[in-house]
């Protein structure tokens, strides 16, 4: 008889362990459907908003989200994990709620100036959401260990460019999405800049950042728009009469427009 059980207790501990990995990867699959992964989500956000994740316990994450700290591991392994998905799943969203605003705001048909301008001032305000900030800060923190954590960020940053090269295309020529590459790359840099620092000279969201912002939008990307009619009609008129000296003065004078004055960061 004793074989018998033996065998038995062999036949059970294959059948249980697949169950629970089955079970708990249905839930991870479930993400943010799941009611508890959903609590947990809202209530870690909220945390991150004003402390360190390093600071922020699993039991503290636990009670926040209004579960047990059994609940919490039966989802995820570690608090690794969850910020992994956490971080992951708020630039995601972030990801579609920018495309969009920013396509409804492509609908508005502005020159590349206005629109520029609108496209700062949403960031800004964006980066100022104090949950959104507390992401950001622990993507980057986690990213020098692992730069698999901050990749959420860095995709965020690239799609976000994307739309934004494909809202202002009607406004750029040749070397114009280069342009407009590097001036989000000095926007998103700022702000992110002014999200990591404890006590930055211009905060997201305000006024003065969301001038200088706009001043350096339109000034790097503005160099790959294209040219008005106007200028276009002039510059034809006056190679046909290069003779004319009246004509080439004011030829010479308008390739030297005065200077735009940015608003120092």
């Amino acid at each position: 008889m004793r074989p018998l059980i033996a065998a038995k207790s062999r036949n059970k501990s294959p059948k249980r362990a697949p169950m629970k990995r089955r079970r708990r990867g249905k839930r991870i699959q479930a993400g943010l459907q799941d009611g508890k992964t959903f609590a947990l989500y809202r209530a870690v956000c909220g945390l991150l908003a004003s402390n360190d994740f390093e600071d922020i316990s699993v039991a503290r994450m636990a009670k926040a989200g209004g579960c047990s700290v059994g609940a919490f591991y039966g989802r995820f392994p570690n608090k690794k994990a969850f910020l992994d998905f956490l971080i992951r799943e708020t630039f995601r969203q972030a990801e579609r709620r920018a495309e969009n605003t920013l396509r409804e705001n492509a609908a508005i048909k502005n020159n590349l100036e206005k629109s520029a301008r609108k496209i700062a001032v949403y960031f800004s305000e964006k980066f100022s959401d104090a949950k959104f900030s507390g992401i950001i800060r622990a993507a980057i923190k986690l990213g020098f260990s692992d730069p698999k954590s901050r990749a959420p960020f860095d995709e965020y940053r690239e799609a976000v460019t994307e739309d934004v090269i494909e809202i202002l295309a009607p406004h750029l020529r040749r070397g114009g999405e280069a342009r407009v590459r590097e001036a989000m790359q000095a926007v998103i840099g700022i702000l992110t800049d002014a999200v990591i620092s404890e006590s930055p000279p211009m905060e997201p969201g305000t006024r003065r950042i969301n001038e200088a912002l706009s001043e350096v939008f339109v000034e790097i990307a503005g160099r790959g728009g294209k040219p008005s009619p106007k200028s276009k009609e002039g510059g034809r008129s006056n190679k046909k009469k290069g003779d004319n000296s009246d004509i080439a003065e004011s030829k010479s004078s308008s390739k030297t427009p005065p200077r735009r004055e940015i608003t120092a960061i």
